[in-house]
C-alpha cells in the first residue's frame, strides 16, 4: 500500500518537476550548493553559553555572545544563497523545542521561520512530537511551505485524522530541479529517541522501519531518475555511517533478508546478522547529535566511493555551506561528488547589526508576548561560579544534577528519600552570574513533572542495575543523576554479563541509601521525574510500578523554589564565599555583583571568632570557627576612602584602625546564592571494550 502510494506520488511529481525546458548537463561539470542547519530547537532569540573548546575552533568566541537568533541565522542564510547559483536548503530536523518559544506557542515560531527563510527540506525529528503528533500536523497545515520528510516511518491507521493527519503530510522523498540537475532527497527521521517516548507512555502509534533497508528501496526506486541522492537524516552520526558501511545486528534467523550476512549463529533462534550499507547514496546531511563535522566525514561505500557526510551543529550556532563539484558517473549514472569544500559560519553578535528585517520582525511579537507573560528576565538566583550538567571528574554525578535531584527529593509534596532523574533531561548549565527564568527554561525545556513511588530494596537494586547498564553503553558516562542515593557503576561487569549471561553478577555495587547499605526487603520513597516514571529511556522498573502519584508539580518550579530558600549572595560570600579576597578579574567582577559590606564588615570585626571552649584555649576548631579566622582583612571594595590598605579583622584593632564603607551592595546582594558541586555519589568503574556493547543510542536531546 504504502509502495503503491509513494510510486503514484512520484509520477505526479515528476510530471511536474521536468516539464519545460532546462539546461541538458550531460558531459558538463557542475557545481551545487547546499545550505546546512539542524537542531535549532527554538533558539530564535540570541542566547548566552559558555563556548566549548570545539566552539572556539569553529569561530565562536565567548566575547562575541549571545549567540544564535533566528534573524542573525536567516541573515546568513540568505546571503550565502545570494553567493551561489545551484543552491538548496536542507535542515536535519528538530527546530522543536528548547526555548521558552516553543513552550509558549508549541511550533509556530519554529514553522515560520523555516518557512520564510525558504528551506528546501526538513527532516521529521524526535522533538517535533513533544506536543504530540497532532500538534505538529496542526503546525505543518498551517505554516508548512516545505516538504517534511521521513521515509521510515509507518503510521497506524493513517487514515483516522485523529491519529495520524501526520501521515498525510510526510513525504518519504522529494524531487528537486536545480536548474536542470535532478536531486533526490530521501528522509530518515529518529529512530532511537521514538522507541524511547513510547516507552514513556507517549505513544506515537508510529513505527520505525529498519533504515538501510528503507533507504536502500527509495534508492532503487530514485536511481534512474535523478542525477544526484543526498539523505537528510536525523539518525544520528552511528547511524548515518551504518547506512553506508553497513552494520551488524542480533535478529530472529526466520526473519533475516536475503541480502542479509549471517556472521554468527547464537544458538537460541536468533543470529548475527551483517545487514549490508546502501549503493548510490552521494550526500548525507545529518543531526540530532549536535556536532560539527569540519571536514565532512568521508565514508567508503560497498563499491569504493567516498560518501560525504555533513553535520553542522545546533541551537541556530552554525550555518554549513557545502559547494559540492559533480562530474558524469559513467558507471553507475547520474553526477559523482568529485571535489568539496565546506565551510562553517558562526551566528553571533558579530551579526547584530546584520540581522534579517522580515524575521526580525516576524519574531518580535512573540519575544515581547513572552516577556510580558513570563518575565523571562526575572532574577532567581545567582552563582558565582558556572555550576556544570555534566561530570568533570572521576564520578558519574554532577554538580547541576546534585542540585536538581536534591530539589525534587526535599519538596513539599514529595518528601522522599531517594529522587532520580534522566542526565539528559537537563539541558544546559547554569552559567556565572544571575540565574534568570530564561534559564530555567534552559535547563529544563520539557514540561515534566515530579512523580513519587514506593520501590523495594529489590527494585532499586534494579534501578541501579539498569542505570549502569545504559551508563556502560554510553562510554560510563552517568546516564541518571540521583539524591539520597550512592553506588558504583561497574560499567566493566556490564560487558562481562553480556559475554556470559549464565555468570551474571549486579552491575551496580555498594548501594546505599542516605549513607546505610541498601535493605533488599525494606520499602523506598523515591521521587522521579515523570517522563521516566512512564518508562521514558527504559527505565521500565519504574514503568511497572503501581503505586506512583504524579504531583503536577513541573521540575522547573521544584528547582525555582528551592533556590528560592537559599541564603542571599551578600550574606554567603561574606560568610563562606569570600570571592571578593581574590584579585582575578572574573573574582573581582563577581564580588562586585554580590558583595554586601555591611555584612563583611559585621563578621570582621567579631572580637571572638570562638564559639567552644577547645577553640577559646587554643585548640581544635570547628569549621564555622575556622572560617571566621581565615578573614584576616576587610576586602578592599569595602575600605572605606580615609580607611587604611590593612584593615585587620577580629578583636579591638578591627573596630580601631578603620571604619569600613558598610553602604557598598552588589546588585545581587540580596539574590539566593546557589553553588553545585560533585560529591562522588555515583562512582565510575569502567572497563575495556565497552564499544563492543549494545548502544542505548539515546543520545543528546533524545531525552
Amino acid at each position: 500500500m504504502r509502495l503503491v502510494l509513494v510510486a503514484g506520488w512520484c509520477v505526479s511529481i515528476s510530471a511536474c518537476l521536468w516539464e519545460g525546458e532546462s539546461p541538458n548537463l550531460n558531459g558538463v561539470d557542475t557545481r551545487v550548493t547546499f545550505l546546512h542547519t539542524s537542531d535549532i530547537h527554538s533558539r530564535l532569540l540570541p542566547f548566552e553559553l559558555a563556548p566549548t573548546a570545539s566552539d572556539n575552533h569553529l569561530g565562536l568566541d565567548e566575547g562575541n555572545a549571545p549567540f544564535g537568533g533566528g534573524a542573525r541565522l536567516a541573515y546568513l542564510i540568505k546571503r550565502e544563497r545570494g553567493r551561489a547559483d545551484r543552491v538548496m536548503h536542507v535542515d536535519s530536523g528538530d527546530p522543536f523545542q528548547g526555548a521558552p518559544i516553543f513552550n509558549d506557542k508549541l511550533g509556530e515560531v519554529e514553522m515560520r521561520f523555516m518557512s520564510n527563510v525558504g528551506v528546501d527540506v526538513v527532516v521529521t525529528g524526535n522533538h517535533e512530537f513533544d506536543a504530540g503528533p497532532l500538534n505538529y500536523a496542526k503546525q505543518l497545515v498551517r505554516w508548512a511551505t516545505f516538504p517534511n520528510l521521513a521515509a521510515n516511518y509507518i503510521y497506524k491507521d493513517p487514515d483516522d485524522a485523529n491519529h495520524h493527519l501526520l501521515a498525510r503530510l510526510t513525504q518519504p522523498y522529494t524531487i528537486v530541479n536545480l536548474d536542470g540537475l535532478r536531486v533526490g532527497l530521501i528522509g530518515m527521521g529518529d529512530m532511537s529517541s521514538l522507541s524511547s517516548i513510547g516507552e514513556g507512555g507517549n505513544s506515537l502509534q508510529i513505527t520505525p522501519t529498519e533504515q538501510n533497508e528503507t533507504v536502500r528501496q527509495y534508492v532503487n526506486l530514485l536511481h534512474g531518475s535523478v542525477d544526484l541522492i543526498v539523505i537528510v537524516s536525523h539518525l544520528g552520526l552511528t547511524d548515518d555511517q551504518r547506512l553506508i558501511a553497513g552494520y551488524e545486528e542480533v535478529e530472529w534467523a526466520d526473519r533475516l533478508l536475503p541480502n542479509w550476512e549471517v556472521r554468527e549463529d547464537l544458538g537460541d533462534g536468533r543470529v548475527v546478522a551483517f545487514i549490508p550499507g546502501v549503493r548510490g547514496i552521494d550526500i548525507i546531511f545529518g543531526g540530532h547529535l549536535h556536532v560539527v563535522l569540519n571536514p565532512p566525514k568521508a565514508v567508503t561505500d560497498v563499491d569504493g566511493r567516498e560518501v560525504l557526510i555533513v553535520h553542522s551543529g545546533a541551537f541556530a550556532k552554525y550555518l554549513g555551506r557545502l559547494d559540492v563539484m559533480l562530474q558524469d558517473d559513467p558507471e553507475f549514472g547520474g553526477k559523482r561528488v568529485v571535489s568539496n569544500k565546506y565551510q562553517i559560519f558562526p551566528v553571533d553578535n558579530r551579526l547584530a547589526q546584520l540581522e534579517d528585517p522580515q524575521i526580525a520582525e516576524l519574531i518580535e511579537p512573540y519575544r515581547l508576548a513572552l516577556n510580558e507573560q513570563l518575565d523571562l528576565r526575572r532574577v532567581i538566583a545567582y552563582a558565582p561560579r558556572t555550576i556544570l550538567r555534566r561530570s568533570q571528574g572521576k564520578g558519574g554525578d554532577s554538580g547541576l544534577g546534585n542540585l536538581v535531584t536534591e530539589s525534587m527529593r526535599v519538596r513539599r509534596r514529595a518528601e522522599a528519600e531517594v529522587a532520580v532523574t534522566n542526565t539528559l533531561g537537563i539541558r544546559d548549565n547554569f552559567y556565572r552570574g544571575p540565574i534568570t527564568l530564561e534559564d530555567m527554561f534552559n535547563v529544563f525545556p520539557f514540561e515534566n513533572t515530579l512523580t513519587i513511588m514506593y520501590l523495594s530494596g529489590l527494585e532499586m537494586q534494579e534501578l541501579c542495575d539498569f542505570i549502569t547498564e545504559r551508563s556502560a553503553s554510553r562510554g560510563c558516562q552517568a546516564q541518571a543523576q540521583t539524591a539520597g542515593l550512592k553506588f558504583t557503576m561497574n560499567c566493566g561487569q556490564v560487558l562481562t554479563n553480556n559475554r556470559d549471561p549464565a555468570a551474571y553478577a549486579h552491575p551496580a555495587e555498594g548501594i546505599k541509601v542516605n549513607d546505610q547499605p541498601l535493605d533488599p526487603s525494606a520499602t523506598y520513597k523515591i521521587a522521579v521525574n515523570d517522563y521516566i516514571a512512564n518508562g521514558g529511556s527504559g527505565f521500565k522498573v519504574l514503568k511497572r510500578n503501581t503505586t506512583k502519584l504524579d504531583t503536577g508539580v513541573p521540575l522547573r518550579t521544584a528547582l525555582v523554589d528551592y533556590l528560592g530558600r537559599l541564603a542571599p549572595c551578600g550574606v554567603y560570600e561574606a560568610q563562606d564565599g569570600r570571592t571578593c579576597t581574590l584579585a582575578d578579574p572574573i573574582s573581582k567582577a563577581t564580588c562586585a555583583e554580590l558583595v554586601d559590606c555591611a555584612e563583611y564588615i559585621r563578621r570582621c570585626r567579631v572580637e571572638d571568632c570562638c564559639a567552644t571552649a577547645a577553640c577559646s584555649a587554643g585548640g581544635e576548631r570547628t569549621p564555622a570557627e575556622a572560617r571566621c579566622f581565615e578573614l584576616e582583612r576587610l576586602p578592599r571594595v569595602c575600605l572605606a576612602a580615609d580607611d587604611p590598605p590593612s584593615a585587620v579583622c577580629h578583636g579591638p584593632r578591627a573596630a580601631q584602625t578603620w571604619t569600613g564603607a558598610p553602604l557598598v551592595k552588589g546588585p545581587y546582594a540580596g539574590v539566593a546564592c546557589v553553588f553545585g558541586t560533585e560529591d562522588g555519589r555515583i562512582v565510575r568503574r569502567t572497563g575495556e571494550g565497552l564499544d563492543q556493547l549494545p548502544d542505548y543510542n539515546d543520545p543528546e536531546w533524545g531525552q
